[in-house]
């Protein structure tokens, strides 16, 4: 077997998945090791029905990843059955488009700064993280892992550390 590269909580997830691919494989009388695509596709079907659609994505990646474990190359869940089916759950289900939004313009980010309350020093500081942000093209996991000892101040540089890095979960 290869060796897991992945977090221990992905791969308890994982496993959990496993076993109830496993237990619906026992119940239909079908093979869990090696599974054909139809099979997988059949299982995806037919919880699909109950379940988000993320969490059919993790039925489907913890399915790959036992085969993949068990040196079954290409994995069942690479066939085109599997993605048909889950197209079709995709279609059935319905799926929101996603936009991006539009990014704040400097008279927008100027009227937010202007209502904060710059006589306190949690509004100096909100102030701050609202302009970092802004100039700084930061996300909020960014603005939000900044500590005191990452930044840097001088009076005519402030700067942050470039160790920000989003934390992962």
């Amino acid at each position: 077997m290869i060796p897991d590269r992945l977090a221990p909580r992905t791969i308890t997830e994982y496993r959990r998945r496993w076993v109830a691919f496993e237990v619906w494989c026992v119940l239909q009388a079908r093979q869990a090791m090696p599974a054909t695509p139809s099979t997988v596709a059949s299982f995806l079907l037919d919880v699909g029905e109950k379940l988000s659609l993320s969490a059919l994505a993790l039925h489907r990646a913890g399915i790959a990843w036992m085969h993949g474990r068990h040196n079954v190359f290409p994995s069942p869940t690479d066939h085109p059955v599997v993605s048909a089916a889950v197209r079709s759950l995709r279609r059935r289900k319905g799926v929101r488009a996603w936009h991006a939004k539009s990014p704040l313009t400097l008279s927008e980010m100027k009227q937010l700064v202007a209502r904060v309350d710059r006589t306190t020093l949690a509004g100096n500081r909100d102030a701050a993280l609202l302009l970092a942000g802004f100039w700084g093209g930061f996300r909020r996991s960014e603005l939000c892992g900044i500590d005191r000892e990452q930044s840097a101040t001088s009076r005519a540089a402030p700067a942050c550390s470039s160790k920000v890095t989003a934390s992962s979960g």
